[in-house]
């Protein structure tokens, strides 16, 4: 009888050390909550009072590309790419803070606005990225604004943690604003002025001086 209750003994001691194991493992370490994205709140795109948008830009009517400018095929990511004036202010949409939050009416932000359309998959796009970051560093009176075009922004979220990227960007998952620009490729990079004049369009990857030489020319911006 005393080795049965030996036996039981035993068994019960086992029981209750897996029990033991099996607790401890539930209150293990969870699994790290994904970082948040790095990128500034698009409240920051808010205009000053100062800046009024001219009535006709609301609507964001596009002009026909310039006569005998250089042609890409759609999705394109390189080449000179097409330069050009278009109308006054961005075309009306509704586009999602990377960050979250209420959608932002395109048609309505004021310049002086620099707009970099580009995508994760699009090299020229991750390598002037750095760029536009530095740009804004050295023009705060020039509000700097990414769109993460036709991409993941979980994806981009990554990559700006990885370059150092903090500006504010919306998401166009379906290319949308590509298109009403009439921007043939990616990158493409729109100088919105707080004048009124015509809004620019550059599509080509940029470089720090040539961004700084539009940024003069179009914003009348100097670090």
């Amino acid at each position: 009888m005393s080795r049965r209750r030996a036996g039981l003994a035993a068994g019960l001691a086992g029981l209750a050390a897996l029990a033991l194991a099996a607790g401890c493992a539930d209150r293990g370490p969870r699994a790290a909550a994904p970082p948040p994205p790095p990128f500034a709140d698009c409240a920051a795109l808010s205009p000053p009072p100062r800046l009024v948008l001219s009535p006709t830009s609301a609507g964001g009517a596009l002009s026909a590309a310039s006569p005998g400018a250089p042609s890409a095929a759609p999705g394109s990511t390189g080449g000179a790419g097409a330069a050009r004036a278009g109308e006054r202010g961005l075309p009306a949409l509704a586009l999602p803070c990377l960050t979250g939050g209420a959608a932002v009416a395109t048609g309505a932000l004021a310049g002086p606005l620099v707009v970099n359309l580009w995508a994760t998959w699009c090299p020229p796009c991750r390598a002037e990225l750095p760029v536009f970051q530095r740009f804004a560093d050295r023009t705060p009176g020039v509000r700097v604004l990414g769109v993460v075009t036709s991409d993941n922004p979980d994806w981009a979220g990554d990559l700006g943690r990885d370059l150092g990227v903090r500006f504010p960007q919306l998401v166009d998952r379906t290319g949308a604003l590509q298109r009403a620009l009439g921007a043939v490729g990616l990158p493409a990079t729109v100088l919105l002025p707080a004048d009124g004049r015509p809004r620019y369009l550059h599509q080509a990857p940029l470089t720090e001086a040539t961004l700084a030489s539009l940024a003069a020319t179009h914003l009348g911006a100097r670090p």
